[in-house]
């Protein structure tokens, strides 16, 4: 009995460390951007992406449809991964608004770390 409560006990509290710290639906508009090139240079909003070995033409596209992690990044700079359903069969959800500006709606989540997520249920370009 002891052993099956320490057991139970121990499994909540794994759980409650690795569960993000909030979750709310929301709508966050920016720029959808492949987040490893963004991150290696905030300049890479675009198609054509300035890597260390000389620019990339199609670039943001291209990483998306390899299945690579895509992000919004607000006016304001703030970065949220998207996760869930749109990121299924490498983005295929994503790839049409890739570089463009769009509203996502979701919950987003900010973990321990003090990254965001955004599990998309919706997306729209916006003009």
């Amino acid at each position: 009995m002891r052993i099956t409560l320490v057991g139970l006990a121990a499994t909540a509290l794994v759980a409650t460390l690795a569960s993000p710290a909030s979750a709310k639906m929301e709508t966050v508009t920016g720029v959808l951007v492949d987040q490893a090139c963004y991150l290696a240079d905030r300049a890479n909003t675009k198609q054509k992406h300035v890597m260390k070995n000389g620019p990339v033409d199609n670039c943001a596209t291209t990483c998306a449809k390899k299945g690579e992690t895509v992000a919004v990044v607000t006016p304001a700079g703030k970065m949220y991964v998207v996760i869930g359903q749109y990121t299924a069969n490498k983005n295929r959800i994503l790839v049409g608004y890739m570089t463009h500006t769009v509203a996502m709606t979701g919950d987003v989540s900010t973990g321990r770390d003090g990254s965001t997520t955004i599990s998309a249920i919706s997306i729209k370009d916006v003009q």
